[in-house]
């Protein structure tokens, strides 16, 4: 049997296309055009975080149970926050994320133009 010196080469070895930053390989137009079509599909249901309460709402009403995610008012959040990242690491995330930022809008123009 294969023997690792720790759960780090393992995972390395065995999940080669993972990274501590994310996915290894480079994403393309065709990856985000895919994932596009797959996430506005019929059978897929898109929640945006921006909009919590109408979110809930609207998965109770696709599994037929308008009650179901009735949701009591969140208590404030005590953490501070107080790091705010340098102008280096926004850049860093926006690029490492672009494509999920992109789809993201993406969903949300779609579902703000079906809401009317």
């Amino acid at each position: 049997p294969e023997r690792w010196s720790s759960f780090t080469e393992y995972r390395n070895a065995k999940l080669q296309y993972f990274s501590d930053g994310g996915y290894s390989w480079e994403v393309t137009e065709e990856d985000y055009q895919s994932a596009l079509q797959k996430l506005q599909a019929e059978n897929m249901l898109t929640i945006l975080l921006d909009n919590w309460d109408n979110s809930t709402q609207k998965l109770g009403a696709w599994i037929g149970d308008d009650h179901a995610f009735e949701m009591p008012e969140e208590p404030a959040n005590t953490h501070k926050h107080s790091y705010v990242p340098t102008e280096e690491e926004r850049q860093q995330i926006s690029e490492l994320l672009s494509y999920d930022i992109r789809l993201y809008d993406a969903l949300a123009e779609a579902e703000k133009a079906r809401a009317g």
